[in-house]
Formats: C-alpha cells, structure tokens, sequence
C-alpha cells in the first residue's frame, strides 16, 4: 500500500544493499523495453511511496552479472518509515532481487560517484565435467588451467593503467583505471579471481578475467599482458569472460 506524504514532508536518503540474479536481466541500468534491476527496483520504491522514484546505482553490472553488495540510494518522502521499507521492497520484488539491508544516509550521499572502489569476484569450474546445479554462476573449462601462471600476469595488471585493451570507456572518459587487487585462487577444481578497483571500464572485470584464462590456457603469453597495457592501441584480441561467473560482492565508502 502507498504511504504517500503530504507535500510540506522533506524527504530522506536512503542507501540500500542489493542482492540479485543477473540471468533474467539485460544488465543494471534501465533500457527502453527490456528487464534490468534498477527498473525493478524504481517500480518497486514507487509503489511504496505513489510516486517515481529515480535509483541510482554504484556499479552498472552488464546483462548476466551478479550482485551481493550492489548499493543504491534513492529519496525517500518523510511519511514512509524507514523500518518498513526492506520488507515492502522484498514484498514488491521479483523472486531474483532482495534487498539485504536499509539504512538513511547523509543527504549529499551519492551511491554511484561517492564510492572509493567496486569489487568483484569471478567463478571458473575448472574440471572435465560441468555441474549443472551451478551453471547459472560459474563458467565451466575443461582445459587444465595454469593458475600460476595467471598469477604471475595478475601483477601485471596492478595499478593505474589504460584498460582500453580490457574494457570499453564512456564516450568523453578516461579510460585510466587503478586496479587496486587481483586475486587468483584455486581449490579442489574452483578458480575464484578477486578484482578491485576505483572504478571499472564497460566489460573491463571480464575482459581482465578472459586476458588471465588466455594465459592459463597457453592460448596468450604472459608478455602479452604488459604489452596491452602499455599500448591498448595496438593490443592483442583478448577473451571476454562470460558474465554469469561474475559477482559484484562489494562496494566500498569513506565511511
């Protein structure tokens, strides 16, 4: 049910964790005709409050691309209280978003261009057959992976660098990136790839993720890697991991 405010109530910020299945959706951000999470979410929030809202998003997560720490804030009228909101958004949200946590936030708080860094964590199943209980979150590759050897390009990567090589730009932006972690781990068949930034390129998380398996793989070498970087204008053509092993985990604040 609405709880709509008479217009003399000053409206609130408030900053919310996000939690959602990227299969059924086109990405992140809204589109004209098609399903993404920040349209969900602004159905939902309006439908709390009787009127549109705008949800502004920290990381925009292409189509396919997971989250368990997405954060968004959006402006919330004074007559809707604050510890009704979690449970009215999961009553009003498709089975594939929750929303794990509520919380008011300063008014200048901006979830997007507030944010000091994004991370994120990708899944490879590395063994010769796929589980089908986990496709929907991992990508499955037989061939024996050199996780050393991807290791040893992580470092690589570490930095400030133009990920043009890696990665798409908004038209107008730099493409200069400080890529701050890039963990390679294995264990028992699982490779998880921990990679955390101030910000990500368009696609720039997979892109680095397929440059490390093409090294793994023996299909790139590890010079390769340095070469991009150094000169993203005349790179190699790189893989782009598929986005369903892809999870945002965590965005991260000054306070």
């Amino acid at each position: 049910m609405s709880l709509t405010p008479g217009p003399e109530v000053a409206s609130r910020n408030v900053r919310l964790i996000v939690h959602y299945d990227g299969s059924g959706f086109a990405g992140f951000q809204i589109q004209p005709r098609a399903r993404t999470v920040q349209g969900e979410l602004e159905r939902a929030v309006s439908a709390l409050t009787g009127s549109r809202v705008r949800i502004i998003g920290a990381g925009r997560t292409d189509a396919g691309v997971h989250a368990r720490g997405q954060v968004v804030n959006f402006r919330l009228p004074g007559a809707v209280p604050i510890g009704r909101v979690q449970d009215a958004l999961n009553r009003g949200l498709p089975p594939d978003i929750a929303v794990l946590d509520v919380a008011e936030a300063p008014p200048e708080f901006h979830a997007r261009f507030d944010a000091i860094s994004r991370i994120y964590e990708y899944t490879i199943l590395n063994c010769d057959v796929r589980d089908v209980l986990q496709s929907r979150y991992v990508w499955h590759i037989r061939s024996k992976l050199d996780v050393p050897l991807m290791r040893q390009a992580s470092e690589l990567f570490l930095g400030t660098h133009d990920f043009s090589a890696f990665g798409v730009a908004e038209k107008g932006r730099s493409p200069l990136r400080d890529l701050m972690t890039l963990e390679v781990r294995s264990d028992n068949g699982r490779v998880c790839i921990v990679c955390q930034a101030n910000a990500f390129l368009q696609h720039m998380a997979r892109g680095t993720v397929g440059a490390l398996v093409d090294v793994g793989t023996g299909r790139k070498r590890v010079d390769s890697i340095a070469a991009a970087l150094e000169r993203p204008t005349e790179s190699e053509e790189f893989t782009i991991a598929p986005p369903m092993g892809l999870c945002l985990t965590r965005v991260e604040y000054l306070s």
